[in-house]
């Protein structure tokens, strides 16, 4: 499966987690924008961010803390794209994964991950 622009549009609004095996790290963010440029092999991801939060620990965190990250790339070249089918709340996820870099990004579409950000420490955000 190829992640193109307009697959990429429809996660605008929705949340991305990125787990990193390899750091031992995991953090969840609010897409404010999202696009790929290019194709093929030159096809790079983009996304900024309303608001990021880090968790405590991997696999399930205990705790979330917000941070400063307002902004995540992706070669799509070291990454195979996925659909997750409809999560919890509905909509397809995708799951871009690579052994390359060892990390693994769930895409959820607006209104469908189950992540409460009331729960992280040091975030202030207006409902939706």
């Amino acid at each position: 499966m190829e992640l193109t622009r307009e697959l990429a549009a429809r996660f605008r609004g929705g949340q991305i987690e990125v787990q990193n095996q390899g750091h031992g790290s995991i953090w969840h963010g609010l897409i404010k924008t999202i696009g790929v440029e290019g194709t093929g092999d030159e096809a790079l991801l983009s996304v900024t961010l309303e608001w990021a939060a880090a968790g405590d620990k991997l696999p399930v965190p205990n705790t979330w803390t917000a941070i400063e990250r307002r902004e995540f790339g992706a070669s799509l070249m070291m990454y195979r794209v996925d659909n997750m089918g409809r999560g919890a709340n509905g909509g397809d996820r995708l799951w871009l994964h690579s052994t390359v870099v060892g990390e693994a990004i769930i895409l959820y579409p607006p209104g469908s991950s189950t992540f409460d950000p009331s729960r992280v420490i040091g975030l202030s955000v207006e409902p939706r």
